[in-house]
C-alpha cells in the first residue's frame, strides 16, 4: 500500500487486483489528513453499434450538468473508453462519490436524472454494469 499526501487529499493505491482511493477531510489541528467515508458509484456502458456522432459528448455533458446542481454529489467524473487495453472494455463510465446511500439515492431517483437516462442513455445502451460501495 502507498500513501500520499496531496493537497489534503490521501491517495491510497492496493496492489494485488484492488485499487481504491479516498477523498480526504485535511485536519488542521492533528495536522494530517483522514480519510473519510463514502459511498462509489460506478457505472459503465456499451454503446449499440450506429451511435450517432457526437451523442456521447452530448450525454457526458448532460451528465456532468446534471451532477453540477446536486449537492449531495461529491465527486463526479464520466468520459469515454480511451482504448488502451485489449480486454474489451465497455465504452464508457461514471465514476461519483457520495457521503452516504441517501444521497446516492438522491442523485438516482431525481427527475432529471431519469429524463437524462430514458432520453439519451438507454436508447443507445447495449449492455450496463454498475455497482455502489463503501470505500
Amino acid at each position: 500500500v502507498e500513501m500520499e499526501l496531496v493537497d489534503c487529499f490521501v491517495v491510497i493505491t492496493v496492489v494485488d487486483g484492488h485499487v481504491s482511493h479516498h477523498l480526504s477531510e485535511c485536519d488542521d489541528s492533528a495536522g494530517h489528513a483522514t480519510v473519510a467515508d463514502m459511498i462509489t458509484h460506478v457505472v459503465a456502458f456499451r454503446w449499440k453499434p450506429g451511435i450517432p456522432a457526437g451523442h456521447v459528448e452530448l450525454v457526458k455533458s448532460q451528465l456532468l450538468e446534471f451532477a453540477g446542481t446536486l449537492p449531495e454529489v461529491r465527486s463526479y467524473r464520466c468520459g469515454s473508453d480511451e482504448g488502451a487495453s485489449d480486454m474489451g472494455n465497455f465504452d464508457f463510465a461514471i465514476v461519483a462519490e457520495f457521503d452516504t446511500l441517501d444521497d446516492w439515492r438522491v442523485y438516482d431517483k431525481h427527475p432529471r436524472h431519469d429524463e437524462i437516462r430514458s432520453g439519451v442513455v438507454k436508447p443507445w445502451i447495449e449492455a450496463r454494469a454498475a455497482v455502489q460501495f463503501e470505500s
